[in-house]
């Protein structure tokens, strides 16, 4: 039997058995994998909470002929604070989902890791969780590959003015619309230049800066029905969460 080595989070778990778990788990390695983990639902199981959901794990794992076999597994943070708290159950379960469905079994996608990890861990350090599922949701635009156009319309593609406090924003073109097109063009959302600046912060900052974003509660809460709809259009996932 030949094993293989990893790092992964758990996205999800199914019953398997009278005693088992098959996990889903985002590799840093090998992207999503499914996994047995066997005796995982014992009360005396050597995993302990470590295949609970959101858990990061340095993992020993076997191939199998139909599935893979979880050896041995080192915890690097099982995330119990997100689990024990409604609020951040629901971001971070969110989070996991959303990576589920983006992904493709077997297929590396280590900036897509990286941004879920960080966001956990910003979780449960005390991060605003508006602030983070507004993260998340931006810099997954930009991975994959679906971040709206914010410097010049779409349209015309003249350059924005930094001064304007109002501009538009279309999802079925990709990005923002300047006011002459705006007036042309159906399903424009208005949109303070906060909002737009935000979102480019968010995009271009490395993620040891995440924490020194600065940001207004108002700016989340206008950004998230722009972030539904351009969800929507672009991305094959449901975004709903509250």
């Amino acid at each position: 039997m030949s094993y293989y080595k990893t790092k992964g989070i758990n996205l999800k778990s199914l019953p398997y058995g009278e005693s088992n778990k098959i996990l889903t788990i985002f590799t840093f390695d090998f992207g999503k994998i499914s996994a047995i983990a066997k005796g995982a639902r014992k009360t005396t199981s050597k995993f302990g909470v470590r295949m609970d959901s959101f858990a990061c794990n340095d993992l020993m794992i076997a191939h199998g002929s139909s599935l893979d076999l979880i050896s041995q597994c080192e915890t690097i943070d099982t995330f119990y604070e997100l689990r024990s708290n409604l609020i951040l159950l629901e971001k971070a379960g969110y989070m996991c989902r959303i990576v589920n469905e983006v992904s493709t079994n077997k297929i590396k996608n280590e900036k897509l890791f990286d941004l879920l990890f960080s966001c956990l861990s910003m979780l449960k350090n005390g991060v605003n969780p508006e602030f983070v599922a507004a993260l998340f949701d931006i810099r997954l635009m930009d991975i994959e590959g679906v971040f709206p156009t914010l410097d010049r319309c779409v349209k015309c593609h003249k350059t924005v003015p930094g001064n304007i406090r109002n501009i538009r924003f279309n999802s079925d073109f990709g990005g923002v619309v300047c006011f002459n097109c705006s007036v042309k063009e159906n399903g424009n959302i208005k949109i303070h230049i906060d909002a737009v600046k935000l979102m480019a912060e968010i995009r271009n900052k490395e993620e040891d800066g995440f924490s020194d974003i600065m940001f207004r509660e108002d700016v989340l809460l206008e950004l998230k029905p722009l972030i539904k709809d351009h969800f929507e259009r672009h991305l094959p996932i449901n975004y709903e969460h509250s």
